[in-house]
């Protein structure tokens, strides 16, 4: 009688375990990557070349760590030089609607390439920190200074905020 009761209050713990580190701990998920990793927590679409034109959308993080605010293009040559003349307005709202990240983009800080997706990193930031774990926030990006160039280079582009790489 007590070995499957023993054994049963092993398994609960494991699996009571096993969720609180996957949504604690940026290292359990390092080393167990979630299967949704890098699927974005939301996109939008936008036209660089429209000058004040404002994308706004909410997401929520799902897995603690580094998350980023990218930029998705449908070309793009890993080994070429970034050829973007734009200026971004990014800012980042909590739940309570205080703006917790700001900033100016005029060239992205890395570029990436995935197996279904490509493009540039426009901010990185952290989960919880910044943002708190599973609470909805707005991102907002405005176009200071448009680019009428950059479809005709790295074709359609859209925004995404999705789990970044911990490392």
């Amino acid at each position: 009688m007590k070995k499957p009761l023993l054994i049963s209050c092993l398994v609960v713990a494991i699996i009571v375990g096993f969720i609180s580190a996957r949504r604690t701990s940026p290292f359990f998920n390092f080393l167990l990557p979630p299967s949704d990793k890098f699927v974005p927590l939301a996109s939008a679409e936008i036209d660089l070349s429209k000058k004040g034109m404002k994308v706004e959308f909410p997401f929520k993080p799902k897995y603690p760590g580094n998350h980023q605010l990218d930029l998705e293009v449908e070309k793009l040559d890993l080994g070429a030089k970034f050829r973007g003349r734009f200026l971004l307005d990014i800012q980042i709202r909590n739940k309570k609607n205080e703006t917790v990240i700001t900033g100016k983009v005029a060239e992205p800080s890395s570029a990436f390439w995935g197996n279904h997706k490509r493009g540039f990193t426009l901010q990185s930031f952290a989960v919880p920190g910044q943002i708190g774990l599973g609470e909805t926030a707005v991102a907002e990006i405005t176009i200071i200074t448009p680019d009428a160039e950059f479809a005709k280079i790295y074709g359609q582009t859209k925004l995404a905020v999705r789990k970044g790489a911990d490392e």
